[in-house]
Parts: structure tokens; C-alpha cells; sequence
């Protein structure tokens, strides 16, 4: 499989429970579906097995546009990582799998927030969310009134009334 990224060969490496594939070229990793979840905390294997990789520097370019899945061909979607405050990652709708430039598991097990922390960060962006729509809707308004406002002024000081 080559690298979505730079088009490098990738090395499949046994990490234990899971395989993933490390590109030669970027150090970038492909894990397949449901495998990063099993790697996303700190796991003394990895480190010992990809130290090379995870200690190299992040190289994340995020204007790079979407990147076509190595084993579908499809668009991957870039988002921030579930467990993680700071980290965007590349994933497949179609098969699940997750790419990850050079230096973001790294990033991930540095930034991994527990299940609480994940449920407080939740709360803020549905709570964020509503003062968003509010402020929306308060914007719609106004913009409302403001136009009706320009009509009767309109409708009026033609009849001369005003």
C-alpha cells in the first residue's frame, strides 16, 4: 500500500494487538478500522517498536486538501481526533480507516483526555451551540426589523405621511 501522503511505500509493523502501516518516506501511519482507538493511550510496545516514528516532528499540513484513502480511493475527511484537544486526523467514511501525519500519535497520547474530560468538552460545544443559534437567530432579527423598519419608512414617506 503506498502513502496517501507522499506516495511512499508503507511497511506493515506488528505492534502487538494491532498492525499498522508506517510510510518510509513521511512517517506517516495508516491504522484500519477500530485499530487507533486500541493505540490512542500510551502503550510502552509501540513506543519501543515506532520510536523512530512517533518521535519525529509533527509535519501536519492543513492546506494541503483532502487526501484519497489508500485502500478505497475515496476522499478522506480531516476532523479533530475524538479522545484528543488538539489533533486532526484523515479518515475514511467508507472503510474506517484513519491516516495520521508524521508526529500526531505522538500528539494524541500527549493531548488524550480522559472519558470525563471527553464528556465536558461535549457539553461545551452543545452548550456553545445553543448561544451560537441564539446569536443567529438574534442576527436574523434584527436584520428583520430592519427591513421592515425600511419598508414603513418607504410606504410612508411616499404617502407623505411622514
Amino acid at each position: 500500500m503506498n502513502c496517501p501522503v507522499c506516495g511512499q511505500e508503507m511497511i506493515e509493523q506488528d505492534c502487538g494487538e494491532v498492525k499498522i502501516d508506517v510510510c518510509k518516506g513521511c512517517n506517516g501511519l495508516w491504522f484500519d478500522w477500530s485499530e487507533l482507538s486500541i493505540l490512542e493511550e500510551e502503550n510502552e510496545k509501540v513506543s519501543e517498536l515506532l520510536e523512530t516514528v512517533l518521535n519525529s516532528p509533527r509535519t501536519s499540513d492543513a492546506n494541503r486538501g483532502p487526501i484519497k484513502c489508500p485502500k478505497c480511493g475515496i476522499n478522506m475527511h480531516m476532523h479533530r481526533y475524538r479522545s484528543s484537544k488538539k489533533v486532526c486526523v484523515d479518515e475514511c467514511y467508507r472503510c474506517g480507516g484513519f491516516f495520521l501525519d508524521s508526529g500526531e500519535l505522538k500528539a494524541i497520547q500527549d493531548t488524550h483526555m480522559s472519558e470525563q474530560e471527553q464528556e465536558e468538552y461535549a457539553q461545551r460545544l452543545v452548550g456553545g451551540m445553543s448561544l451560537y443559534r441564539r446569536s443567529k437567530e438574534n442576527r436574523r432579527r434584527s436584520i428583520a426589523v430592519k427591513k421592515f423598519s425600511k419598508y414603513l419608512t418607504q410606504k410612508y414617506t411616499g404617502f407623505g405621511i411622514i
